[in-house]
């Protein structure tokens, strides 16, 4: 089934997916509705990233053309965030190893912060 705008879902909705690559660069959430409808979401979590600590509507990717620069404050960004805060509270989240865990909350808990000069550095000094 093709990916749908998360705006074109319909309650309830729920968090089916969630996976990484990179280690922990890129965060990636399948959604689905009761109708089977599905989008996908990332969250760019790499160092090197303009983007960095921002969701991406479309794509399992930031930077493929099928993404979607959420506005922060947007209304698409009103039913991701709980749900994926929601998720983070849930059982599922409880199943990943401590590492896993660790990245995720670490790049999520930054969610929408500006991109820092220090971010753009790997020294640490």
């Amino acid at each position: 089934m093709p990916s749908v705008p998360i705006l074109s879902l319909d309650p309830p909705i729920r968090v089916t997916h969630v996976d990484t690559y990179g280690q922990g660069a890129i965060w990636w959430f399948q959604f689905e509705d009761a109708n089977g409808q599905q989008t996908t979401l990332s969250l760019d979590n790499r160092p090197e990233s303009p983007t960095r600590f921002r969701l991406f509507e479309g794509s399992r990717f930031p930077n493929r053309p099928e993404s979607v620069l959420l506005d922060l404050g947007g209304d698409e960004e009103a039913i991701a965030v709980p749900f994926i805060s929601h998720w983070l509270d849930s059982d599922e989240f409880d199943r990943l190893r401590e590492y896993g865990q660790e990245l995720l909350l670490s790049a999520f808990n930054r969610y929408g912060e500006p991109r820092l000069p220090h971010d753009l550095t790997t020294d640490a000094t």
